[in-house]
């Protein structure tokens, strides 16, 4: 119930809702990879680049994932570029 509430919050672009969704299923879930993910890539939205990192490094633990390696690289070079990164 959470996970798909978390997605339609982040589809409607409601993002401190989705997140508190999320963060429901990382607690109640032994390996909550999509949610970590999902967070992760919230909170690199919103400039949080060392949380999301947190995030994104934990959803991988779940599972090797490029797309997931890939976003810790581009959270660590939008931190590193000025704090700002464009697509």
């Amino acid at each position: 119930f959470f996970y798909h509430r978390a997605y339609a919050h982040q589809a409607l672009e409601a993002l401190d809702e989705a997140v508190r969704d999320y963060e429901v299923v990382i607690a109640k879930h032994p390996k909550p990879f999509l949610a970590c993910n999902n967070v992760g890539y919230i909170l690199s939205l919103k400039g949080r680049q060392d949380e999301a990192i947190e995030h994104f490094l934990k959803a991988i633990s779940f599972k090797k994932d490029f797309k997931t390696k890939f976003c810790v690289y581009k959270c660590y070079s939008r931190k590193n570029d000025s704090g700002y990164y464009t697509n």
